[in-house]
C-alpha cells in the first residue's frame, strides 16, 4: 500500500506485507495499517524511527497467536529529506539517488544471511532443508519450517523473532530519487542494478513487476514505486513526484498485499 497524510509534514508511507502459510495475518496488517502508523507519525514528539518500530510490534501483537505469518516492510518519507523504513523479512527496499543505490532494509532470509542463521541456531533452532523425501529448497528453520529469521504472525515457529531493523538515511538529491519496495519474488529475478536502470529509463512498478514475473513465474510480485525529478515516468510532469504500485499475484496461496491510495495529503 501507498499514501500521504499530514500537512505541515508531508509523509509519504509504502508498505508491503508479503504473506505465507495462508494470507489472514498479511491481510490484517494491511488493513490495520493506518490505524497504527497515522497517528505515531503524526505526533512531533514521537520519533519517527521510534513511531514506525512500534508500529510493526503492535502489528505482531495483535497477531501473535496466528500461524499463518508475513514479511513486513514500511518506508516513510519525511518531506523529500529524510526516509525511515522499518523490516522483517525479505521485502526489501532500495533508494535510487545520482549514481548510488542504498540498501533501506535487511535481508532476514536464513540462507543468505549468515548472523541471522547463527542467532537461530543459539536460540535452539534445527537449520535444514526441507526432507520431502530429499532434502531440498532453501534452508529453513525447524520446527515450523520457516525460511526466514524474521517476521510478524508464525506462531508455530518459535525461534523466529518479531524486532525490525529500524533505518534512518538523509535524501542527498531531493529534487531526483527514486525508492522502490518490492516482495522477494522480485528481488529474486531482477537485481538492484537492473531495477535501478529501468528506473532511470523512466519506468513503471508494474513494469518491474511484470519483468520479474515474465523471468521467474515462480513466485508473486508487489512492487512499490516513488519517484522524483529524473526517475518520474515521461507521462508526468518532470518535477512531481509519483507513486506507482502494481501487484500480480499468483502463488497457491494468493497472498501477497498491495492497496492502491490516490496521492492526496489528508
Amino acid at each position: 500500500m501507498a499514501y500521504q497524510l499530514g500537512q505541515e509534514q508531508t509523509y509519504t508511507v509504502m508498505a508491503v506485507f508479503d504473506g505465507h502459510g495462508g494470507r489472514d495475518v498479511a491481510a490484517f496488517c494491511q488493513a490495520m495499517l493506518r490505524e497504527e502508523l497515522d497517528a505515531r507519525l503524526l505526533n512531533r514528539s514521537m520519533d519517527k524511527k521510534e513511531a514506525v518500530r512500534a508500529t510493526l510490534q503492535s502489528l505482531q501483537a495483535r497477531v501473535s497467536h496466528s500461524k499463518s505469518g508475513c514479511a513486513a516492510t514500511i518506508v516513510v518519507i519525511v518531506d523529500n529529506e529524510t526516509i525511515v523504513s522499518a523490516n522483517v523479512g525479505d521485502a526489501m527496499a532500495v533508494l535510487y539517488e545520482c549514481e548510488s543505490q542504498i540498501l533501506l532494509t535487511d535481508d532476514h532470509r536464513i540462507a543468505h544471511n549468515p548472523g541471522e542463521r547463527d542467532a537461530l541456531t543459539s536460540r535452539g533452532a534445527h537449520i535444514a532443508h526441507a526432507a520431502t523425501p530429499q532434502p531440498r529448497g532453501t534452508l529453513r528453520s525447524w520446527p515450523g519450517g520457516l525460511a526466514m529469521s524474521r517476521c510478524i504472525g508464525d506462531a508455530d515457529c518459535p525461534h523466529a523473532v518479531h524486532t525490525p531493523a529500524v533505518y534512518e538515511y538523509a535524501i542527498t538529491d531531493r529534487q531526483n530519487f527514486a525508492v522502490v519496495v518490492c516482495s522477494d519474488g522480485v528481488w529474486d529475478a531482477l537485481s538492484f542494478s537492473q531495477v535501478r536502470k529501468m528506473c532511470r529509463q523512466g519506468t513503471t512498478a508494474m513494469r518491474v513487476a511484470q519483468r520479474a514475473w515474465k523471468q521467474s513465474q515462480n513466485d508473486d510480485v508487489t512492487c512499490l514505486m516513488w519517484t522524483q525529478g529524473h526517475y518520474t515516468h515521461r507521462s508526468s510532469p518532470r518535477l512531481l513526484p509519483r507513486i506507482w504500485s502494481y501487484s500480480s499475484n499468483s502463488s497457491i496461496d494468493d497472498d501477497a498485499i498491495v492497496l492502491h491510495v490516490p496521492t492526496t495529503a489528508d
